[in-house]
């Protein structure tokens, strides 16, 4: 490698700052089950500003065909741009957002959401027969799913002013329970035409949803419990073809995250047929309750780093005589300073979760 290839690199106490700064959007991707390779070219492009693919591939040492790829689907999605480079073949990629905290993406970005969900309720009205294994359980779910993204926007207003009062009298969350039919509905085949929107959803989510940057398996799962409510691990494996092993890890992901629940038998024991009794059931029950759960978790993740980031800023302002002339030192301290800058919302948007849930 040339070394002028190499001059836009940070160096010094900067690229220490840059490789805390890495691992903190490394462990945010984890924690949300987000793909490593999508999170990696986010990370250094909200670090760096904006970056050619050469540069990409210097950074993060991947292939040129896994980052031509990566930054394709990140620009399908809408979380990057890019921009021709004049009188060159190169292209600039920068993120779509100020950082990966905007806002928007911290609670998700729901318009095309709910559009998307309202297209599929859409689809299912204007099936001719409405009593066909599946119709009622999917318009009900996706009913459900476009009032929590609805509820998203209306969270998203209240949280802009942190000094605003939190008003949750009309947000309380509806309460949810498990009936006979949400068991029976494992067992039962959905119709082609009802198992054509739930593909559609699943493949919205894989390739075209906000949520896309999620690793695969994970996603695919958690999408199967947003149309089907309950669900047992020999049923996820039918539907997905994913291992036992694959199942299970995703499974005890998500009820660690409170995403899902295992259903207690003291309580549903009663409705499960006498031949299934020995099977795990799994639900999400609400998914008001899930999704609003997920944005609780990450704002909490996103919080611990609090002392962190106050630590580096504290760190570039007063040694800014000589951390200033090192390359970076603007990019970092204005990436720190964003994060900072939104804690009051965090800490707002965390505590109107946890009065709702």
């Amino acid at each position: 490698m040339k070394e002028k290839d190499e001059n836009f690199l940070f160096k010094g106490r900067i690229r220490d700052f840059e490789r805390i700064v890495l691992r903190y959007y490394i462990e945010q991707a984890n924690f949300n089950e987000q793909s490593r390779v999508l999170a990696k070219i986010l990370a250094y492009l909200n670090i760096y500003g904006n970056l050619t693919q050469k540069k990409l591939k210097i950074l993060t040492k991947f292939s040129s065909s896994t980052i031509s790829t990566s930054l394709s689907n990140l620009i399908n999605i809408g979380y990057i741009k890019k921009e021709k480079i004049l009188k060159s073949r190169e292209y600039n990629y920068f993120s779509a957002f100020p950082t990966q905290e905007s806002i928007d993406e911290t609670l998700g970005r729901v318009t095309n959401e709910i559009r998307f969900f309202k297209e599929k309720i859409n689809a299912l009205e204007n099936i001719s027969i409405k009593n066909i294994n599946g119709y009622n359980l999917l318009l009900n779910r996706l009913k459900d799913a476009v009032e929590i993204f609805e509820l998203y926007h209306e969270i998203l207003d209240i949280i802009q002013d942190p000094a605003s009062p939190i008003d949750i009298d009309n947000k309380k969350i509806p309460q949810k329970s498990i009936t006979r039919d949400d068991i029976k509905n494992i067992y039962q085949e959905f119709d082609p035409s009802i198992k054509k929107i739930e593909q559609e959803i699943i493949d919205f989510y894989l390739y075209e949803s906000v949520y896309s940057t999620l690793n695969e398996f994970f996603l695919i799962i958690y999408v199967y419990f947003i149309t089907r409510k309950v669900l047992t691990q020999e049923k996820i494996r039918e539907l997905t073809g994913l291992s036992f092993g694959k199942v299970s890890q995703v499974i005890n992901s998500l009820v660690k995250k409170q995403l899902i629940e295992k259903l207690n038998k003291n309580e549903y024991g009663n409705l499960i047929p006498k031949k299934q009794q020995k099977q795990i059931f799994y639900s999400m029950t609400s998914i008001h309750n899930s999704f609003l759960q997920s944005g609780f978790n990450s704002l909490k993740e996103i919080m611990k780093w609090e002392e962190e980031f106050k630590n580096i800023k504290s760190e570039l302002i007063n040694g800014e005589k000589n951390l200033k002339q090192l390359n970076g030192y603007d990019k970092i301290l204005k990436l720190v300073n964003k994060y900072l800058d939104l804690l009051p919302i965090y800490k707002k948007a965390k505590l109107f979760f946890s009065k709702i849930l």
